[in-house]
């Protein structure tokens, strides 16, 4: 060996060899994915979204809207308000008198006096009316006292064949209407003006049963 390569092999070191399980286990941990600690797997919990709610409603706080029958008031309501109608008459408050009055006629009661008082105030109004050529409310008017006093009639037949059971005639109480000629009259006068032959021919009718009595 000449000098200069005895030389070049002491400068020169070869490189490490590895050995074939230390390659092995670097190629693995090359491959490997990411130790993940117990911890980090662990899902957190959603939190969900506050559901509104409907405040619960207990029935006897609701009130349901439905079509009733009028509530017949009590006897001493009734009465009680007829004594105020009266005061208010006298007062001039006529509108005010006129609303109690048909809380004894509506609905239908055997109270023959409240029924003439309302019958009063309505004459008047369709005296005034007739001055002033309001028919259609002289005839509409007209015809609702008929169509309240076969009511009270009614009554007055359904209450009393109850107190005495037994199942009254028709026309027993029919001397009690509070209808006049008078109302039969102005009807006659308002359908003339209006041409409803229908209601000439009711207002005929009337008069004709008032003729007879």
């Amino acid at each position: 060996m000449n000098i200069w390569n005895w030389l070049l092999s002491k400068l020169v070191k070869k490189p490490a060899t590895e050995s074939p399980e230390e390659i092995k286990n670097d190629v693995v941990s090359e491959n490997e994915e990411p130790v993940v600690k117990s911890e980090e797997l662990v899902v957190p919990a959603t939190t969900e979204p506050k559901t509104s709610k409907e405040p619960t409603v207990k029935a006897s706080e609701t009130e349901i809207l439905q079509d009733k029958e009028p509530v017949a008031p009590t006897e001493a309501e009734l009465l009680e308000g007829y004594k105020k109608a009266m005061q208010l008459k006298k007062e001039g408050k006529v509108l005010a008198a006129e609303k109690l009055l048909m809380k004894s006629c509506v609905p239908a009661s055997v109270y023959k006096g409240h029924y003439k008082e309302l019958f009063k105030i309505w004459r008047q109004y369709n005296r005034d009316d007739l001055k002033a050529k309001k028919y259609r409310k002289v005839s509409d008017r007209v015809q609702k006292m008929l169509k309240l006093d076969d009511e009270m009639i009614a009554e007055m037949l359904r209450y009393w064949g109850t107190e005495q059971k037994k199942n009254l005639p028709e026309d027993y109480f029919d001397s009690d209407r509070n209808l006049l000629i008078s109302d039969a009259k102005a009807l006659r006068v308002a359908a003339e003006a209006l041409q409803e032959n229908k209601n000439v021919e009711l207002a005929d009718s009337l008069m004709e049963k008032f003729s007879k009595k």
